[in-house]
């Protein structure tokens, strides 16, 4: 028998339990009792660091790899590394070197971050890579508790409620039973072109729904055709009937949830969209959970990968209810990433294998509507799937090699994802579908997301990728605003990606760099005119213009294309303009007569 081997740190269940730990990992006694996390909590025990020679000699050979690293990019853009100071790095790195064995937590918080602070603004940098929740509380008619996540953009801004609801509300001058059928086939074709293109689900039901009658008896379908009309009405000539639908939908809603079927959830997840690119964001996100229930309530997240046909052979699972489910979980991922707060459907959950697109084009708008979608709902589910261990409350305890192996992992994700795009959706200048435009968009959004977080951690490397993905943003941004303009095909989520892309560019232009800031200053013009355009028929976008303001004010930038956006910010959304209620009565009987 040989000898039995203990392990000179326990685990953290064995440490609760007060177990011997063979400091496997996972250990013997977290397989024996099925525990799926076998955590070593390394950094809590600091008592053998200083006399741990493998230790310095990891810290020792990851400054070699800094400094292979720093020379590398000194050969290849000689100027890029000037005005980035890389010989003032090389000399850091030095001295992190000769320092590293007598303080192995310089790593940490050592040259790296006080490089960066010798970069840009302390305060932004901050705000920009803080993991932590913010409490915003405000006194109004009633008292309000605001809470926003580590990734929202939106702490400490104050984004004036008071403004915003003047122009809520519903039209009443218009009986919606006796509406004709040719408005709401209109309102159909709207919410096809702005919806039912980038949530497969909608893009499925829609010939359906369009045989219903309406009124319907029964409350599902009347809930459904209640939210698509809602979404479609705000790119009409009568937006205010977007508010009309939705109050009616809104009453149903509670009935309609005792019968839970697609239909209902469907209706859930047009309404928290509508009203997230509303910038209702209390009300989008009580849909949305309601949503992400009953999807796991239904066990949509447990469906089968594969599906048998008739002659016993498996093909990927298509249906309808694979559809359904990865719309819900697009909506939750984008959702919780505007608010910054926790996915309600997590990605260890999800056993229900993605949506498999047919790559052939038998029917070019299908085709492009179904492959769009399969990758962006990937696209998104890897974000959350990293950022959710980067940002957890379990991040402090990771070892800072766990970290970085995180974004490494997560980048080599990315960048599979993206290699593995049909030839007709890789990006090219005469690409000028929304759908493709908006999903490398929201590719460059997620590379952002990824890497702020280790902007102390290794800034040169964040900071050269914040400058070539808001490089290909703007470009993209622009191209997407000479769309939004002339085919009013903008979702809802457009204005986040958008100001994700601003805010890093506002970050890059408190950069003491004169060359840097002005890169960044034109292409904030690209982001706030696109904003513009955006806030024509979503309110998000007006709000993103006021996020900005306050953010450029935060962190003591002059922006003058902002504050001119910022002065015409109440002109800038439709409803705004439009007259009072009997303003439009004789003109929409005109248009459609019953």
């Amino acid at each position: 028998m040989g000898e039995k081997k203990t392990a000179t740190m326990a685990c953290t269940f064995c440490r609760k339990r007060k177990r011997r730990c063979d400091g496997q990992k996972p250990c013997s006694m977290c397989i024996k009792y099925n525990k799926a996390d076998c955590e070593y909590p390394v950094d809590k025990d600091r008592r053998k660091w200083k006399f741990d020679s493998t230790y310095v000699d990891y810290l020792e050979l990851k400054a070699d790899l800094m400094e292979q690293l720093v020379d590398e990019l000194v050969r290849e853009n000689p100027e890029k590394a000037q005005l980035l100071g890389f010989e003032k790095l090389k000399a850091d790195l030095n001295e992190l070197q000769l320092n590293s064995a007598g303080n192995p937590n310089n790593n940490k918080v050592g040259m790296s971050e006080e490089f960066v602070k010798n970069l840009a603004d302390e305060e932004a940098i901050d705000e920009l890579v803080n993991t932590k929740w913010r409490v915003r509380q405000k006194s109004t008619n009633r008292d309000i508790t605001e809470f926003y996540g580590p990734i929202s953009g939106r702490q400490k801004v104050d984004e004036s409620l008071e403004k915003e609801d003047q122009f809520i509300g519903a039209s009443t001058k218009f009986d919606l039973v006796s509406s004709s059928a040719e408005f709401r086939s209109q309102l159909l074709d709207n919410f096809a072109k702005s919806f039912a293109r980038y949530f497969l689900a909608s893009w499925q039901t829609l010939d359906e729904v369009r045989t219903w009658e309406y009124p319907s008896q029964d409350v599902s379908k009347q809930l459904l055709m209640c939210a698509i009309f809602t979404y479609g009405a705000s790119f009409s000539n009568h937006r205010d009937l977007a508010f009309t639908f939705l109050q009616e939908a809104e009453f149903m809603t509670m009935k309609a949830s005792k019968n839970i079927n697609e239909y209902v959830l469907q209706a859930f997840l047009i309404l928290s969209c509508f009203q997230l690119g509303m910038g209702l964001d209390a009300n989008s996100w009580a849909y949305c959970v309601m949503s992400a229930s009953m999807t796991q309530y239904m066990g949509l997240h447990l469906m089968p990968t594969m599906n048998s046909t008739a002659n016993n052979t498996l093909v990927p699972y298509r249906g309808k209810s694979s559809a359904m489910f990865w719309s819900i979980i697009l909506q939750d991922r984008i959702i919780t990433s505007v608010l910054g707060r926790g996915c309600r459907i997590q990605y260890f959950r999800v056993q229900t294998d993605f949506y498999k697109p047919l790559l052939r084009q038998n029917n070019l708008e299908e085709y492009i509507t179904e492959v769009s979608f399969a990758f962006h709902t990937k696209l998104w589910f890897i974000h959350d799937k990293f950022l959710g261990q980067i940002y957890s409350s379990k991040a402090e305890f990771l070892h800072a090699s766990h970290r970085l192996s995180l974004i490494q992992q997560g980048v080599e994700a990315l960048q599979e994802l993206q290699n593995s795009l049909p030839e007709d959706f890789k990006l090219s200048y005469v690409i000028t579908d929304t759908r493709i435009l908006t999903l490398h968009l929201s590719f460059s959004v997620v590379y952002l997301l990824l890497h702020r977080a280790y902007l102390k951690q290794m800034p040169l490397k964040v900071i050269n990728t914040m400058m070539q993905q808001c490089e290909i943003s703007a470009d993209l941004i622009g191209r997407l605003t000479a769309q939004f303009e002339s085919n009013e095909d903008i979702p809802y989520f457009a204005s986040y990606l958008v100001l994700t892309c601003a805010t890093f560019d506002l970050f890059l232009m408190t950069n003491k760099d004169e060359s840097l800031r002005s890169r960044s200053a034109d292409r904030l013009k690209i982001y706030i005119t696109c904003l513009v355009v955006i806030g024509r028929y979503w309110r998000r976008g007006v709000r993103d213009i006021q996020v900005l303001s306050e953010l450029a004010k935060r962190w003591k930038i002059n922006v003058p294309c902002l504050e001119e956006a910022l002065s015409r910010q109440t002109n800038s959304f439709g409803m705004s303009e439009m007259p009072n209620d009997q303003r439009d009565a004789n003109c929409f009987m005109d248009q459609f007569p019953l």
